[in-house]
């Protein structure tokens, strides 16, 4: 069953604000780290449950929201500061190679 509204888009509960408020929320609560592995599956569990797929574009935004965006050069969830230091290293080789597809 998904959350979806009466036009089968998605509906408010899988706002990405929320995913990710309620995922960190269960990470805390569960005494868990924020900066761990525990918030990925915090968010994968949300989102599923908020009948968003784990990797889908609302997934990626809450997943940043909560300092886990995902890096198209590496191909993973990642720090903010690795996402970053890999756009500046590889940024140009993944548009160069975007662009020939």
């Amino acid at each position: 069953m998904t959350n979806l509204d009466h036009d089968g888009l998605p509906g408010v509960f899988a706002h990405p604000a929320l995913i990710a408020v309620t995922a960190l929320v269960k990470v805390v609560r569960d005494g868990g780290n924020p900066d761990g592995p525990e918030m990925f599956d915090a968010l994968c569990e949300r989102s599923t449950l908020a009948g968003v797929k784990p990797c889908s574009a609302v997934f990626d935004r809450a997943a940043e929201m909560v300092g886990i965006p995902y890096s198209m050069e590496l191909d993973i969830y990642c720090s903010r500061d690795t996402r970053d230091e890999a756009r500046r290293q590889y940024g140009n080789l993944y548009r160069n190679a975007r662009e020939r597809c």
